[in-house]
């Protein structure tokens, strides 16, 4: 953490009340962590840190107001492949938590199964788990951010999807 730094300065002297009132309204705001393009393929036993875990609902699109699970981490490991720098990008695992007919996964209990999965990944014991605890119990899983290994890789181009995204596979909870 930087210290506070006390000097006179010229932006006050220039924005005054805008540059206060600006501050004012900032100051406190959640850090945001760019994304930094996307992580390249061939990752293998990779090590991130989990920084979120939420249900949230579609803004926008077909399924606007559906549910969907969302979990992301920071990387630790490798630092870079290659020679671009890539602690501190993020992992990303994202399942649509409504019905989705003609998908591989196609019914909420179809996707409610791939999100246990990978509770359980992260050290979620799903067994003794009541449903109206589940909200929560993602929630308390972000706050305990542990450490997981994933692999990254990427699909050969099809017709249908002939630039294929990476794809990212979280493997286990691990200690680190």
């Amino acid at each position: 953490q930087m210290p506070k730094q006390t000097v006179k300065t010229s932006l006050v002297g220039k924005l005054g009340a805008k540059l206060k009132k600006a501050h004012e309204a900032h100051k406190n705001d959640e850090t945001k962590i760019p994304g930094g393009g996307d992580l390249p393929a061939g990752i293998e036993d990779g090590v991130a840190q989990l920084v979120e875990c939420k249900f949230s609902q579609y803004e926008k699109g077909d399924k606007k107001g559906e549910y969907f699970f969302y979990a992301a981490g920071v990387v630790v490991e490798p630092k870079k492949v290659g020679n671009t720098v890539i602690e501190g990008r993020r992992t990303q695992i994202m399942e649509p938590l409504c019905d989705t007919p003609g998908r591989s996964r196609e019914t909420v209990e179809d996707h409610l199964a791939w999100i246990y999965n990978q509770l359980r990944l992260l050290g979620v014991d799903t067994s003794d788990l009541d449903v109206e605890e589940l909200e929560a119990t993602v929630e308390a899983l972000k706050e305990e951010a542990p450490y997981f290994n994933f692999r990254t890789w990427k699909g050969e181009p099809s017709k249908e999807y002939p630039n294929p995204r990476v794809n990212h596979t979280w493997l286990k909870a691990i200690e680190y």
